[in-house]
């Protein structure tokens, strides 16, 4: 039996996993988001310890024996944060989340100091959102708490190290995607941190997500009620963790995720270098290949947003509504851009529109946009993956969005490529992921492959040829309007600092 607990952005989720692979039991808390005027999103990692507390709790009750039967345990978490900790493990600040902006200017300053593209050729990354910037953040504009600091960690780092004692490790996938290793040689790069003037040692030995770096200390096993003594697993940033839970975990594997931000991911036996780093590289849970990520910053929270503006509550009726218009909704074409958007454009001043709109066109016309318009902003990072000469013939499909029918056949017609469920549930994929891991750090399997093999497909759902000739004529259009509303995005996003909305 595996423990497997998984720190998502809006919820902690803690899961028992069986050797088959199969979640028996699950738990999850939702986790406050602090945000502020200025860029600022933090998190209370208190909170976090909190969460798996009550989470464990619960499984005690839902299944008594099954607590004496954990093997090992493995912790995927958020990524791009960065939380201080003193010699003790003590936090020093709230942990800032990926979201967090206020490190924009450091990011900036990397770029200059380094040479523009020199991070990136080194990372497989942008300093944009990176840990990186956030702790040059914390070096400038918090110098008494980058002075106490010890260790830099992710959000799955403390925990792990509140699960063992010791506040010292982190795995590939983290610090590739953090920005703090050379993603070719995997290794720390001392001459990055000291043009910087960055010290290396606040940073947390590296590890494979499948190394054992430690056994659930007596302090926390009384807390959580389990025998001290478990095998804890280095764990993986939860892009890694959803990779392997997809199936993903060797080179050739691809997949995508609808989440409340959605992404595309290739893996391949090296970083791959996009010639206008417009993707992401992660390192997997076993340092064994990377995975190129093509990430939207708008899928389920386009989908919330539109619920709410259509006064269409249940998904079901959003389903049944958008199904009854044709593909195309009849030339009405939708920009996701709500908050932004990462691949392929990095642009943070995009915002949302509709296109196209008629008379005729009524709430089941802007419902189906809705779908389409997220599905086309996923077909360019899939544009992206072919640009590097990546080849995809078929995708495996997590994350919530992956429940509607609907939106899977839409999905499959503009990527114009077969998407497959797998048989554990989708929303399950990063705990699974994680039980992968643990598993593999114990000896139950011999490699993530192995354990991956254990994932059955559910079904699977291919293209309708005269949807995707319609999709392909649609993209181009939807490619171009978004080329001529980036000088209007620019002009709004200095409307919207003149005027504070």
């Amino acid at each position: 039996m595996i423990l497997a607990i998984d720190l998502g952005t809006t919820a902690t989720k803690v899961s028992f996993v069986s050797a088959a692979m199969a979640v028996l039991a699950s738990s999850q808390r939702r986790i406050q988001t602090y945000t502020a005027p200025g860029g600022v999103s933090e998190q209370e990692s208190s909170d976090w310890l909190e969460a798996v507390r009550a989470c464990v709790a619960d499984l005690h009750q839902q299944h008594p024996a099954l607590a004496q039967s954990v093997a090992a345990i493995a912790v995927t978490g958020h990524m791009l944060g960065c939380l201080p900790v003193d010699a003790t493990g003590q936090p020093l600040s709230r942990h800032l989340l990926h979201g967090d902006t206020r490190s924009r200017k450091q990011a900036e300053a990397i770029d200059q100091i380094l040479g523009a593209g020199q991070l990136y050729a080194l990372t497989g990354n942008r300093a944009g959102p990176s840990t990186l910037a956030k702790m040059l953040w914390f070096m400038e504009e918090q110098p008494a708490v980058y002075s106490q600091t010890a260790k830099f960690l992710q959000s799955k780092d403390y925990v792990t190290g509140w699960l063992t004692g010791s506040f010292d490790s982190t795995d590939y996938s983290d610090a590739s995607h953090a920005c703090l290793i050379n993603v070719h040689t995997l290794s720390y790069f001392d001459d990055v941190y000291a043009t910087l003037g960055l010290d290396l040692g606040r940073l947390p030995q590296l590890h494979r997500g499948t190394d054992l770096v430690g056994r659930l200390c007596p302090a926390t096993a009384a807390i959580l009620g389990l025998p001290a003594g478990i095998p804890v697993a280095a764990g993986a940033g939860d892009g890694a963790g959803s990779a392997i839970g997809a199936g993903a975990a060797r080179a050739g594997d691809h997949y995508v995720c609808l989440g409340t931000t959605a992404w595309t991911a290739c893996m391949s036996e090296k970083a791959v270098l996009d010639p206008a780093m417009r993707n992401f590289n992660i390192v997997s849970g076993d340092g064994y290949s990377v995975g190129s990520f093509g990430t939207i910053q708008n899928a389920g929270r386009a989908i919330d947003w539109a619920q709410a503006a259509c006064q269409v509550p249940d998904l079901r009726q959003f389903d049944s509504l958008a199904a009854s218009v044709a593909p195309g909704s009849d030339g009405l074409i939708f920009l996701p851009y709500l908050a932004g958007e990462r691949t392929p454009h990095f642009n943070p001043d995009a915002r949302g529109a509709f296109v196209g709109l008629a008379p005729e066109h009524q709430t089941a016309h802007l419902l189906r946009a809705v779908l389409e318009g997220i599905s086309m902003a996923l077909r360019d990072t899939v544009t992206m993956h072919r640009d590097d000469g990546l080849v995809i013939s078929h995708m495996h499909l997590i994350g919530g969005g992956g429940k509607s029918s609907l939106w899977r056949q839409i999905l499959s017609d503009v990527l114009d490529v077969p998407v497959s469920r797998l048989k554990s549930p989708s929303e399950h994929a990063t705990t699974v992921g994680a039980a992968i891991i643990a598993g593999t750090a114990i000896g139950h399997f011999s490699n993530l492959s192995d354990g991956t093999a254990k994932l059955a497909l559910l079904d699977t759902i291919h293209p309708d040829p005269s949807a995707a000739q319609r999709y392909d004529r649609l993209h181009e259009i939807f490619q171009s309007i978004y080329t001529a509303l980036v000088p209007a995005y620019d002009k709004l996003a200095h409307y919207r600092t003149d005027f504070g909305c």
